[in-house]
Order: structure tokens, then sequence, then C-alpha cells
């Protein structure tokens, strides 16, 4: 890319749309264009931040290990139609153009990894230092920057509240089911018990069904007739 093409993709982003001519040439001046083959890398998770990342063409995808599992935070694209799709949750359209500026503000390291997402990722690099400097240079680039910060501080507050409460809805369910199990297993021996009980029970009943012994007829006397011949005798 030449120093004309670079200039006029850059001049076109909304970050840097209201800065002057000779802010535009130094900038071109420092700018470090890397292009991406598709899924390769741009900074990974835990990284040392060393440098902010402007989106010139294609796409990146933002994503982060969690409890074993790889979750998408964002996506990054300079195509309308896709970065539609990601401003549901109030994205600015500005942060689809640039990343890696919270950690370099903070003097941390990157919290997610970021990969190209297409055959053709364009990416202009400005090592940390050069960061800090475009902020006293060009100050029409920190009010554009503050806002997409702000809306990415919060983006995060929201999907730790989601994993937390993912988490949660996880220990309830785990415990629902244990309770529920315990009962289940005392049906289980109770059933097991029921046999038995029941031919028990079946013996019982069919005891009591027996008709009684016959008794001895009364005589005329009144007295049973086996006490009347003693009686006589």
């Amino acid at each position: 890319m030449s120093a004309t093409e670079l200039r006029s993709a850059l001049h076109g982003l909304e970050i840097f749309a209201g800065i002057t001519d000779e802010q535009l040439d130094w900038l071109v001046s420092v700018s470090q264009p890397r292009v991406l083959a598709d899924g390769e890398v741009l900074f990974r998770d835990g990284e040392e931040a060393t440098g902010f990342h402007v989106l010139l063409s294609g796409g990146l995808v933002v994503t982060k290990v969690v409890d074993g599992r790889e979750e998408v935070l964002t996506r990054h694209s300079t195509e309308e139609e896709s970065a539609a799709a990601e401003d549901h949750d109030g994205k600015p359209s500005a942060a689809h153009r640039f990343t890696g500026e919270l950690p370099l503000l903070t003097d941390g390291a990157y919290v997610a990894t970021a990969a190209a997402s297409g055959p053709s990722t364009t990416v202009v690099a400005y090592p940390k230092a050069v960061f800090f400097e475009m902020l006293t240079r060009c100050h029409g680039v920190a009010a554009v920057l503050i806002p997409v910060l702000a809306w990415r501080i919060k983006s995060s507050e929201v999907q730790a509240r989601k994993r937390a409460t993912v988490e949660a809805l996880g220990t309830l369910a785990a415990g629902l089911a244990h309770e529920l199990n315990n009962p289940a297993a005392a049906v289980a021996r109770a059933a097991q018990e029921l046999a038995p009980a029941l031919d028990r029970l079946t013996r019982t009943a069919q005891a009591w069904a027996r008709p009684p012994p016959a008794r001895s007829a009364p005589s005329s006397t009144g007295w049973p007739t086996s006490w009347t011949s003693c009686r006589r005798r």
C-alpha cells in the first residue's frame, strides 16, 4: 500500500475524520500496515499490549476462553452489512475500526484474542508510544475513542454478569437435581419393599376370610348338648 493510498484510507475513518492535513501526514509516517491471512492472530489474550490497531479492510473476530470454552466477544468488520449485524447491542460504528486501546491505557495485557476473519484483512499498527503521542497531537481522536472505550467497558461488565448468571443457574440446577434425586431414590427403595409387604397383607386377609369353627347347637334347656349329657350322668 502506497503512502497516498494509506493517507486516503486513514482519512476516511471516523476516528481520524477530524484531524488536520498536517496531523494526517504525521499519522501516515508512523503507520505500520500489515496484511493478515484468514485466521491469523493479531494479538493473544494475556500477551503484553504493545500496540493500537486500526482496521482498514476485512474483519476481526475477538474471542476469549472462559471455563475451557472459546467464546466470541465481538466482531469487527469493514463491511456495512456485517457491521450492522453486530450493532444490536448498541455497538458504536467507530468501534469496528480499531482495537487494543484499553490495555494500552491501563498499562496491562490484552484481555482477549483477535484474529483475522476473511481472506484479506489489512490493519495498521501504532506502537504504544506512538498511540499516546497520537492522543496528544490529534485531539479529535480522543473525541471518538472515549465513547467507544466506555461502550467496551460496559459491554465487558454485561458479559461478565451474564456469565455469572449462567454459572448461578448451573449451580441451582445441580442443587435441584440433587434434591429431586433423593426422593426418587426413596421411592425406588419403597417399591422394592412393597412386594413382601403385599404378600404379608394378602396372607392376613386370607386368614380373616376363613369361616370360624362350628359351635354345638344348644339343648332344650338352653345349655349346650355336651353340658346336658354331663348333668344326666
